[in-house]
């Protein structure tokens, strides 16, 4: 759907919106062009080609419910400028960016303008939208640091006046807040990298900030939810060592000798206090992807294992099998952490990674789609593995929704899956076509139609064999809407 003619863009963030319409959001360099009508193999023509002024640029862009680009607003400076993560604020009339900045960046248009400034390292800033035709309502510098990098943002469940988390990493300093009330945290050593969270409420100012995790071996910044009752979870991936909450009494440490990455996941109350914290223990690399949260307080986790992975190690044991290769995952656990249930797609010696999750919940019901990629073979598997009195292995079942690649063998191709509340396959789909090709985003529109955003490269089929069957030739990012 958009393409760039130097380096490739970054997506950030999927939206829905009322009407059927949908945000993208993600950062770019040079230029980045849209087409005013759904691509096929003819080329398309050109709607709006959006220019960085320097380096990379942050991007937003509303797309319409048939596929047309309706606007596209670039933001940023002669720095490098970069949109993290975004979210649909006030029922659909906001949408709510975070990101990084260096130097001046510019937000809006003329009338309505405005630049903040970061004199050293990296800046962070929000911006919110308009959605009906993005006009800027107002943009705000709201912390600086070193190292900046893989920023998360949750929105309160009351809606943007009531605040919102922000988590991300940082070596050395981290300032978040503006003036007097501002919090400043430190890594423990040099070297040291650390996970921060931080509340924020409606008008920009921190309520409060905390290192959620430091880590000597390394770390990644996986998901980060708020929770029902003013909470947040956050989720990510460790080597060599991990300490949760470092420096306070519910200090916990997980050390692991053999230096794979592992699975964390921790919960803070609303006022900052870790209320638990939990490692998933395997035998080779695995990765935390997203973390959101179900009205009845559960959380969902997506990623990818290797082998036999342990959810959680020396807790409420879960385990969930590996076919070989990195395999895609998606785990439903109670608000304390108590497993409920696993679900993976085995990628028989290939490799596959769930990337995003999105939850329809309607009539005390919840559909859990995800989406991600594979290559070689992948299946879904019922039933799911399951945690009852003890850990259990899922009986040997024939594989459903049995997933191919489109294109080359050991080129990855996008997946959608929709699984029920209770951890069964419902549908499984996919997409791609000679390249490297990842569903990144998946989001609902209001009648339920899943929304799936990400990156293909070279031809890609979508909706291979069905009537509305539509291939991409030209471009980097795509946005493809299913049927519920």
């Amino acid at each position: 759907m958009g393409t760039i003619p130097q380096k490739k863009p970054c997506l950030r963030g999927l939206g829905a919106l009322p009407g059927g319409r949908a945000l993208l959001a993600g950062s770019f360099f040079g230029g980045l062009v849209f087409p005013s009508r759904l691509e096929t193999w003819s080329s398309p023509r050109k709607w709006s080609d959006l220019k960085s002024k320097g380096s990379w640029d942050g991007f937003l862009a509303c797309i319409g419910p048939f596929g047309k680009v309706l606007w596209g607003k670039a933001l940023g400076g002669k720095g490098e400028d970069r949109v993290e993560a975004l979210e649909i604020v006030q029922g659909g009339r906001g949408a709510f960016l975070l990101g990084l900045f260096h130097g001046d960046a510019s937000f809006g248009e003329i009338p309505r303008t405005e630049t903040i400034t970061c004199g050293r390292g990296t800046g962070i800033f929000t911006a919110l939208y308009d959605t009906e035709g993005g006009t800027l309502v107002r943009a705000r510098k709201i912390g600086e640091g070193d190292s900046l990098q893989d920023l998360r943002l949750a929105v309160l469940s009351g809606g943007i006046g009531d605040g919102y988390y922000v988590s991300g990493l940082f070596r050395r300093r981290i300032t978040l807040g503006r003036g007097e009330g501002s919090v400043s945290l430190n890594a423990a050593a040099d070297g040291e990298e650390a996970l921060f969270l931080a509340r924020f409420d409606g008008e920009d100012q921190v309520v409060w900030a905390v290192k959620a995790a430091t880590s000597r071996g390394g770390l990644l910044s996986g998901g980060l939810c708020a929770m029902p009752d003013g909470s947040a979870a956050v989720a990510g991936s460790f080597k060599g060592d991990l300490a949760a909450a470092p420096g306070t009494k519910r200090e916990t440490r997980f050390g692991v000798s053999h230096g794979y990455w592992e699975i964390f996941m921790a919960r803070f109350g609303p006022g900052g206090v870790m209320m638990w914290a939990r490692h998933a223990a395997g035998r080779a690399d695995d990765f935390a992807g997203a973390l959101v949260s179900s009205s009845d307080g559960s959380l969902f986790l997506s990623g990818g294992l290797h082998h036999t992975v342990h959810f959680w190690e020396g807790k409420e044991e879960m385990e969930i099998g590996s076919g070989g290769g990195l395999n895609s995952f998606l785990a439903r656990f109670q608000g304390d952490g108590t497993p409920v249930w696993g679900a993976r797609g085995a990628a028989y010696g290939g490799r596959g990674e769930g990337l995003d999750i999105a939850l329809r919940e309607e009539g005390g019901e919840v559909n859990v789609y995800f989406t991600g990629f594979f290559n070689k073979l992948v299946s879904f598997k019922e039933p799911p593995y399951g945690y009852k009195n003890g850990p259990t292995r899922a009986q040997k079942q024939p594989y459903s929704f049995l997933l191919s690649p489109t294109g080359k063998e050991n080129r990855e191709d996008v997946f959608l899956a929709c699984l029920r509340g209770n951890g069964e396959t419902a549908w499984a789909a996919r997409a791609g076509g000679i390249g490297d090709d990842e569903g990144l985003f998946v989001t609902i529109l209001p009648d339920g139609s899943p929304l799936v955003a990400g990156t293909f490269m070279g031809p890609a089929t979508f909706g291979l064999g069905e009537p509305n069957q539509t291939v991409l030739v030209q471009g980097t990012l795509f946005l493809a809407k299913y049927r519920p």
